[in-house]
């Protein structure tokens, strides 16, 4: 830890300032440094690639919630770490909660079993260097963040250890393999334990520094009077001149205003255009109480009363604030004080590599406790601020790249998948004349979904109507579903039984997720519109089955029509608003079905 006072000292371009992200309490625990994945006795463990879920070595109690105050004490024992561990194992207790950040790292080579050093210097907090001859085999690639969802409290019935489950979204899928365990290289084939770990604790902060400054009071204008009768003149009123205050340090720091328990991946992701200057501006007259005033992108959408105020940049990078003119947000009144806490810093300095950040600073008090602050994973996002040659030379251009009104059916489908990405897989539009005048009929395929809510088709609706072009009506709707009726028959291998195989083909043709984390066949986000359904895949996808010999489609078309020469074709083609579907369910045989015919086997 750094002392704030020895830090002033210091000139500013000797260190680079980061500040956490969030305004409400911290807290930090001892189990959550090193928090060991369970392997539930595997030697040979691994997460795979696109997984969204593990279990940690641990009991799980609920964590408490903390008071007031911007940092709370970081605790050398969890609270109810006695009553919580378990007596012959000595589990840690995790306080994990939804919304918290883990991060994963391999410490461990799982092929060489050589171990990441980590010898901690005492009197700077500082890692060491390796010792002479040491060997680094960790890939330090495989170091990634996860925003938990899900944690569940569970007992190995075995052994009885406490453990806990825990899951993340899909956007925060595993992008590599993950080794837990391994068996070491012969002659010795040692077990290799906690070859990668996950740690809490986790902080998400940004580059930029807090300064605190009294603006220049704002200065009387020109004085306006009125005649309350002949020869009587009504109380003259002072008006507030021009008031454009520079604040004194720059480059103020601008970015998007954080969001919620978005996916930790997407959490560093930034949209340039909604950001904003990261200012607090404070304002008070002497008959009113301070108030808040809220930076905007624009006064455009301000109402006359309005506290709001835009930061302007002039070619040097200096911050100049805008105020509004009583009409479009408020005009500050002559006199007025104004105090602003901002931020300082940005651009490509703040991009640090992995393993930088090694100190820490409190402000208000010092908490003991801490014996590395680190960031195993380097900065992203800063941007340098664009030079005003390059402004002026792409700005012409600029309303070519952002789609700003649909024009034709293709932009109505582009506008859905830009403003609803998370929820929205896929969307096509098609123009249809209705006698009168154009209807724009817009498809949209969610994920994980069979049919769109009408919840979210009311908002895309909405949202569509601000881009759409004059004369086009809207008319949003779900994908639609095409039912498919499949015939197999299928020749199983003499040492095969018929049950296992077709137990298996049919979690393949399947509209589910699989346990593997693999997607059924006909799962909603394996189709999309347009998507033929080929006989070729679906003789691949059975014959990839263990135990299948041969297969025969002896039936493909749509379900409760006559047949088209599919088999004959080799595909059932789809239109381009339709979706196949098959989900094989015996209580409702109108959304698909799949018969299959096994022979040989045992």
């Amino acid at each position: 830890m750094v002392e704030e006072t020895y830090l002033q000292q210091l000139p500013a371009s000797r260190y680079e300032v980061f500040e956490p992200m969030t305004t409400e309490a911290i807290r930090f625990f001892k189990d959550h440094n090193r928090i060991a994945f369970y392997t539930w006795g595997d030697k040979a463990c691994c997460l795979p690639k696109g997984a969204t879920g593990a279990t940690l070595v641990g009991k799980w109690i609920a964590p408490e919630q903390p008071g007031g105050g911007a940092m709370c004490l970081p605790e050398t024992e969890p609270a109810g770490a006695e009553t919580a561990a378990n007596a012959d194992t000595n589990a840690p207790a995790l306080q994990l909660k939804p919304g918290d950040v883990l991060v994963f790292e391999e410490v461990i080579d799982p092929e060489t079993g050589f171990q990441r050093e980590e010898i901690i210097a005492a009197e700077t907090g500082k890692l060491k260097d390796a010792a002479p001859g040491y060997r680094n085999d960790v890939n330090p690639r495989h170091r990634h963040a996860v925003r938990l969802t899900e944690v569940v409290a569970d007992t190995d019935p075995l052994n009885g250890l406490d453990i806990t489950h825990i899951t993340w979204a899909k956007e925060d899928a595993l992008p590599f393999p993950l080794c837990l365990s391994a068996l070491g290289p012969p002659p010795d084939c040692k077990f290799i334990g906690y070859v990668s770990i996950a740690c809490g604790n986790v902080v998400l902060i940004d580059h930029g520094r807090t300064v605190d400054e009294d603006l220049d009071d704002v200065p009387e204008g020109d004085v306006t009077a009125c005649c309350k009768d002949e020869g009587i003149l009504a109380a003259s009123h002072r008006n507030a001149g021009r008031y454009n205050p520079a604040l004194p340090l720059f480059p103020a720091t601008v970015r998007e205003p954080p969001a919620g328990n978005t996916p930790a991946v997407q959490a560093l992701a930034q949209n340039v255009r909604q950001a904003v200057a990261q200012i607090r501006l404070t304002g008070q007259d002497e008959n009113s109480e301070a108030q808040v005033w809220q930076p905007q992108a624009d006064l455009l959408a301000s109402q006359a009363d309005a506290a709001h105020f835009v930061t302007e940049f002039d070619g040097d990078g200096r911050a100049h604030l805008r105020f509004g003119d009583g009409e479009l947000g408020r005009k500050p009144k002559a006199g007025m004080k104004f105090h602003a806490a901002y931020r300082i810093g940005n651009g490509t300095a703040g991009n640090v590599g992995a393993e930088s950040i090694s100190h820490v600073v409190f402000k208000d008090s010092r908490l003991d406790g801490f014996n590395v602050v680190r960031n195993p994973m380097p900065a992203q996002g800063g941007m340098d601020r664009e030079p005003l040659s390059e402004a002026k030379l792409f700005a012409p251009n600029a309303f070519r790249q952002d789609l700003q009104r649909a024009v034709i059916a293709d932009d109505y489908a582009a506008i859905v998948l830009r403003e609803f990405r998370q929820t929205v897989q896929n969307a096509v539009a098609r123009l249809r004349w209705n006698g009168s005048w154009y209807e724009v009929w817009v498809a949209v395929d969610t994920f994980g979904r069979e049919q769109a809510g009408q919840d979210l088709l009311d908002a895309i609706a909405c949202r569509l109507h601000r881009y759409r072009r004059i004369g086009h009506d809207l008319v949003v709707k779900s994908a639609q579903r095409v039912p498919l009726a499949i015939a197999l028959r299928v020749c199983v291998r003499p040492d095969y039984l018929r049950g296992h195989v077709k137990a298996e083909l049919l979690k393949v043709f399947s509209n589910k997720r699989l346990p593997d984390d693999r997607l059924g066949f006909f799962h909603a986000d394996n189709l999309t519109f347009g998507d033929d359904v080929y006989l070729s895949k679906i003789v691949a996808a059975a014959q990839a089955v263990q135990g299948v010999q041969s297969v025969e489609v002896t039936q493909l078309q749509r379900f409760g029509e006559l047949k088209n020469n599919e088999i004959e074709n080799g595909l059932l083609p789809l239109g381009s608003l339709e979706i196949a579907r098959l989900d094989n369910d015996p209580n409702f045989p109108e959304n698909g079905k799949l018969v299959l015919d096994l022979r040989g086997g045992r």
